[in-house]
């Protein structure tokens, strides 16, 4: 199963040693909650502090430079201003080039900006245990976040040989790319670069380093530190899962159950809310490291779902029975959609 961008963008992100949120202008906050799929966070709300006494605070204060293995300075004046590469572009001293020598390779550069981070998360843990039953089982909450004004980030094609930062027009950051076509470099071709972001600041953005979600815009483009009910409890919490042929519980969601049957079932769990509420933090839930996302992405992308010789026997009635009853992306025949909805109105009858 052929990666996508988004995905070789957060693996790329992951290496490194954090999450990356898709697109990169996509606004997180300590407290956002979501879910990954194939190793992207896709966020889904925002725990109100009102209701689970949060406190966020200020972390430390870095500009974080992002150089996958592909990808190196170019010139000496990158190299001298490794420490804030955009400032020193944003200070008029001249552009910076950075040598690029294969595909899906990303470059992000920050202006400096600070990490911020729920302040007490085992006490916030300790409340969404108590209201367990109210949780979808597989979301995450984010507690940690790095907020900055402006940033430019890359991701090369198998054709870009260079990415060159320098300011635009209004003294605004900009990103581009050269390609290699017919032996020679040239600017502006096509495929030149697979994506490029420039996130400059705006002027109607409030000063970055506001703790308050609604108060800042500033750019979040990565986050650690996130936390989710652990993934080998999920069967005995009732939720529904497919297993694969040989009898095993597939390492990917191939298909979505409604909303609701994300929660704790009663009827299908294994295990009592009176004992979940009395596990550990610890035993509960499991912090959604990069090493973590990454084997989970690794395994479900590489994962074979359907081939003609299982036809017979993923079939919608199977999928009925496990509890699956609406699919989004999933490797079966296009029809079993239509055959499932189907299915269930027969079955709601």
């Amino acid at each position: 199963m052929r990666k996508r961008l988004e995905e070789i963008y957060c693996q790329r992100i992951r290496d490194a040693g954090s999450q990356g949120t898709w697109e990169p202008p996509t606004r997180v906050w300590p407290g956002s909650t979501g879910e990954f799929r194939r190793g992207v966070f896709y966020r889904t709300g925002y725990l109100d502090k009102r209701q689970y006494g949060y406190k966020i605070v200020p972390g430390g204060q870095s500009t974080e430079l992002i150089e996958t293995a592909a990808i190196s300075s170019a010139d000496a004046r990158a190299k001298g201003a490794a420490g804030d590469p955009l400032g020193f572009v944003l200070s008029g001293k001249g552009s910076l080039s950075y040598q690029v020598t294969g595909g899906d390779e990303v470059l992000m550069l920050t202006q400096p900006g600070r990490w911020y981070e729920i302040e007490d998360v085992a006490a916030l843990l300790r409340m969404l245990q108590a209201t367990i039953e109210d949780w979808p089982i597989g979301w995450a909450i984010v507690c940690q976040v790095y907020q900055t004004s402006g940033a430019v980030i890359g991701v090369s094609s198998r054709s870009t040989s260079e990415f060159s930062v320098e300011l635009g027009a209004g003294g605004v950051l900009s990103i581009g790319a050269l390609a290699r076509a017919g032996g020679k470099l040239r600017r502006g071709v096509a495929h030149a670069s697979r994506r490029a972001f420039s996130l400059s600041p705006s002027a109607e953005a409030a000063p970055v380093g506001t703790s308050d979600a609604t108060a800042s815009t500033g750019y979040t483009p990565l986050f650690n530190k996130g936390y989710r009910i652990r993934r080998d409890l999920w069967p005995i919490f009732g939720r529904p899962e497919l297993v694969t042929f040989e009898g095993d519980r597939p390492s990917l969601r191939i298909a979505s159950s409604d909303p609701t049957e994300l929660l704790y079932d009663p009827e299908r769990a294994s295990i009592t809310l009176e004992e979940i509420k009395s596990l550990s933090v610890e035993q509960l839930f499991e912090e959604t490291t990069p090493a973590l996302i990454s084997d989970e992405a690794a395994i479900g992308t590489d994962a074979d779902l359907y081939d003609e010789d299982m036809a017979a026997d993923l079939t919608p009635e199977v999928l009925l029975a496990r509890g699956v009853n609406r699919l989004t992306s999933v490797s079966v025949p296009a029809d079993y959609a239509e055959v499932l909805l189907e299915l269930r109105k027969t079955r709601d009858s």
